[in-house]
């Protein structure tokens, strides 16, 4: 056979040729392509895997610093309660307890004692925490009856004043700006540094204050009387 004849023949094979080897390195491309996802979604998988692991782990890292604090917390406690009797527990925040005893106060905050006074003198007559966390300790004079001491903390357990009562405390009350006191005979009104900012004669029959920005109110069996929170007069009840 002519070889001219056969050279276009030999060239259109080698072309067929050269076009299935360019289709199967394509192909082996996919191939390799859908294997990157694989081990892509291998590699997403593991990920997923090591972050959990970690969650898990500061997981039981902080309920085991939890467990720590409150057994160290309950040995603080203990302490207080070692012969001093009725011991009353009350949370500030959530890392300040207010622990008092017949003869002791503590202010824990985390693991440490902030402050501890000594209640055995001056003894305690109520511990009042309102909403906003803020603390007020009634303290009986020398024991007294009618002379009383009121120490007010903030939620961190920060002593904010202390103020000295004449009379009968029967009520307390704070909206976290002010502090009121209901006595027999009068309510005073005190700002958060402990300044004297109102105060007005009641009925001896009032039993509960309650301070609300610049209207206080007093509970009595049969009304409720509204004074103005900063100033010495009074509004009849609504």
């Amino acid at each position: 056979m002519n070889m001219k004849k056969l050279l276009p023949l030999l060239l259109a094979v080698l072309a067929i040729f050269a076009l299935a080897g360019c289709d199967g390195r394509d192909g082996n491309t996919s191939g390799s392509a859908e294997s990157n996802g694989v081990i892509s979604d291998t590699s997403r998988d593991h990920t997923s895997r090591e972050t959990s692991k970690e969650d898990s782990s500061r997981e039981e890292a902080s309920k085991e610093e939890s467990k720590d604090l409150g057994d160290h917390v309950s040995d603080l406690i203990s302490d207080v309660e070692s012969g001093v009797g009725d011991t009353s527990v009350q949370f500030l925040s959530n890392e300040t307890l207010f622990v008092l005893g017949n003869n002791v106060c503590q202010i824990i905050k985390g693991d440490e004692v902030k402050e501890e006074i000594d209640v055995s003198i001056n003894t305690p007559s109520r511990l009042y925490i309102s909403d906003n966390n803020t603390a007020i300790l009634v303290l009986s004079k020398y024991s007294s009856t009618t002379q009383k001491i009121i120490k007010v903390y903030n939620k961190s357990g920060v002593e904010l004043f202390t103020q000295e009562i004449d009379g009968l405390v029967k009520s307390v009350s704070t909206d976290g700006k002010y502090i009121a006191v209901l006595t027999d005979d009068n309510v005073q009104i005190f700002n958060h540094k402990g300044n004297a900012v109102g105060s007005a004669d009641v009925n001896t029959d009032a039993e509960e204050v309650i301070v609300s920005s610049r209207n206080t109110y007093v509970y009595s069996l049969d009304k409720i009387e509204r004074y103005s929170s900063v100033g010495d007069n009074t509004e009849d009840n609504e």
